[in-house]
């Protein structure tokens, strides 16, 4: 019997996480985790088409609010309890998981650095940041067991600190900083895990989803410039470049990289 790849994903319930599922389940022998907020599978994963030898399995993250005075109008974000309760219920299926994507994110308010609101920055970090760290730590134990673990942060080039000049006209302050703090974090546990995980933070791009086509209607446009098909096929194939156990940088959909 054919070695099965295991990817974990989050937000997988719509847009790139979405796309993303449904691309790998028509791979041979893949399990696909879809992690989202719903208690139980959303019907549009569930209805998915797949290979015969490919299967789909649902964890749930925990919608909490942030911060906590907000009693649940903040952004959810994942729970390292919760996913590590998810994840071993799922365990019978599953002895390891090769690949762990962090898409789940939040684009936060708009706002200028002297409109910036503390409790927005501290909402964005706790969803851009600090959850696809809680999500390393909870997937931790079982991409230990895979021969070649590989850990992805999907980013921005608004994370991008070096490319200030280009974006900086761009009212983001909060998504900016914390998508900059997520990429930090996650070049730090490659740096920590050298030689046991590879890592890769990877910008999609301006992808056609329903976020990224709102914001491109906004500024005057009928879409956004990227579809989901470039973007998936795009990032699935620098997962499948990066070298085991090495940091393989901030690259882009596209096959480019950027300066962090």
């Amino acid at each position: 019997m054919a070695e099965k790849t295991v990817y974990l994903i989050t937000g997988a319930n719509r847009g790139l996480g979405f796309a993303l599922v449904a691309a790998l389940l028509l791979r041979q022998h893949h399990i696909v985790i879809a992690s989202t907020r719903h208690a139980t599978i959303p019907s549009e994963l569930e209805a998915l088409p797949r290979n015969p030898t490919s299967s789909i399995l649902h964890v749930t993250a925990a919608q909490e609010p942030w911060p906590p005075e907000t009693q649940g109008n903040g952004a959810p974000n994942l729970s390292t309890a919760k996913l590590q309760s998810s994840l071993s219920q799922a365990h019978q299926n599953i002895d390891h998981i090769d690949v762990v994507i962090a898409n789940a994110g939040t684009t936060g308010a708009r706002e200028s650095i002297l409109e910036t609101k503390q409790e927005n920055l501290l909402e964005c970090l706790q969803v851009n940041a600090l959850a696809p760290l809680e999500l390393l730590q909870a997937s931790w134990p079982l991409l230990q067991r895979a021969q070649a673990p590989k850990f992805v942060l999907i980013g921005s080039i608004a994370g991008s600190v070096s490319g200030i000049d280009e974006t900086g006209r761009w009212s983001n302050a909060v998504y900016g900083a914390s998508k900059a703090a997520g990429h930090y974090l996650i070049r730090k546990a490659g740096k920590e895990l050298e030689g046991q995980l590879a890592v890769c933070v990877i910008h999609p791009g301006w992808v056609q989803s329903e976020t990224g086509n709102k914001r491109a209607i906004a500024q005057g446009l009928d879409k956004a410039p990227v579809t989901l098909e470039a973007s998936t096929e795009g990032i699935l194939d620098e997962i499948a470049q990066m070298t085991p156990g090495k940091d393989a940088g901030f690259r882009t959909f596209d096959h480019g990289s950027i300066a962090w």
